[in-house]
């Protein structure tokens, strides 16, 4: 393999570079595999990735599955993807992801092979429209996926691909672990049941089981009042209301009264 396009992950065995054209045919020494189109996207405004943990989840496993297969052993193993920056990148992680869950590699280490081919990858941004203020690189992105798999947040071997499908989508609640156990991000309810470009609203009475199964003693309002509180606490969850606009940086009081609850709270945060 060309040095120049293609990184070698796994000495003489599994490689990675982007190509025009899609994947080329496999030959009997050589498999190549491209997820641009299978494992995509899907942008709010400007933003375009990296994937979920979902979809990074399938990847890794595909492709552990693929290494094992014995019809593969003798064959060396290439992860293409487009030239185009924003799937380049994604690419990037998803390779490196697989690095760091079953290769075991430092995100340093799992970056360095990748890192050598030009150009540099495209950084991330947020979900806005306006200019990009602040980037998140390659290499962040697996120095966080490194952080949750030391500390127990993301293991793929317990990983509930249908759960967290599930409770992704808008209409199942739009509902995502960040730190199990502790901070749950969900879509803000509304008051009442009504249909919002295409999809139904959900009030808060659609998480109280779900909440209480997961033991979520407390829900945090970081948006404007379109529900109301007692729709919790009148069901034993606890409710703050932390308001600052959407879309911008919290203030240092709505941080330190956020941090301060997030100590002292004994169950898991919604918010």
């Amino acid at each position: 393999m060309d040095p120049v396009t293609f990184a070698e992950v796994v000495p003489g065995r599994l490689y990675f570079g982007a190509i025009k054209g899609g994947a080329p045919k496999s030959t009997e020494n050589t498999y190549y595999f491209c997820t641009d189109n299978t494992l995509a996207y899907e942008p709010f405004f400007k933003d375009f990735g990296p994937l979920s943990m979902g979809q990074v989840y399938r990847f890794c496993v595909f492709l552990r599955k693929t290494m094992d297969d014995p019809n593969f052993a003798k064959r060396k193993i290439v992860y293409v993807c487009d030239p185009h920056p924003h799937k380049r990148a994604n690419a990037a992680v998803n390779i490196g992801a697989f690095a760091v869950f079953y290769l075991e590699k430092s995100p340093d280490e799992a970056f360095e092979p990748l890192g050598r081919l030009r150009p540099a990858y495209h950084p991330f941004r947020d979900a806005g429209y306006g200019p990009n203020v602040y980037q998140i690189t390659v290499l962040d992105v697996l120095r966080g996926l490194f952080r949750g798999k030391r500390e127990g947040w993301i293991d793929l071997e317990t990983f509930d691909l249908q759960e967290y499908e599930h409770f992704e989508k808008v209409e199942n609640g739009d509902l995502n672990w960040h730190v199990p156990g502790k901070f749950l991000a969900f879509s803000g309810p509304s008051g009442r049941k009504q249909i919002i470009q295409g999809y139904q609203t959900l009030t808060p009475e659609d998480y109280i089981s779900y909440f209480k199964k997961k033991n979520v003693t407390c829900v945090v309002r970081l948006n404007k009042k379109i529900y109301d509180r007692r729709q919790f606490t009148d069901h034993g969850i606890r409710h703050v209301d932390l308001y600052f606009i959407d879309g911008g940086v919290p203030p240092p009081d709505i941080l330190k009264k956020f941090l301060e609850l997030a100590e002292g709270e004994k169950g898991a945060l919604a918010v």
